[in-house]
């Protein structure tokens, strides 16, 4: 999965990255992360719920965060969607 950061929130140690289908994924930063926004970031084996590796793609550093399915958001989705607003399979595996 392909992700682009839109936003950094260095107070709460956040990072949200998008892909190119509109697939929001929410993680807290590492302590030595060097990401910026407009960063390209690379997973290579998207999981929700586990620890997932993830390259900054400008530095060619590799980090291990863990995503909860909670903090993925599929943006075409409306707000009031059921209550939840995760992905599914086959609009994660469209990334």
């Amino acid at each position: 999965m392909e992700l682009t950061v839109i936003r950094l929130n260095e107070q709460l140690r956040s990072c949200s990255a998008q892909s190119h289908n509109e697939i929001l994924v929410v993680f807290q930063l590492p302590k030595e992360h060097g990401i910026g926004l407009g960063d390209k970031l690379t997973i290579p084996e998207f999981r929700m719920d586990a620890d997932v590796s993830i390259r900054h793609n400008p530095t060619e550093q590799t980090f291990h965060v863990f995503i909860r399915s909670d903090n993925v958001h599929d943006l075409r989705l409306p707000t009031q969607h059921s209550g939840s607003r995760t992905p599914s399979a086959d609009r994660i595996n469209d990334t």
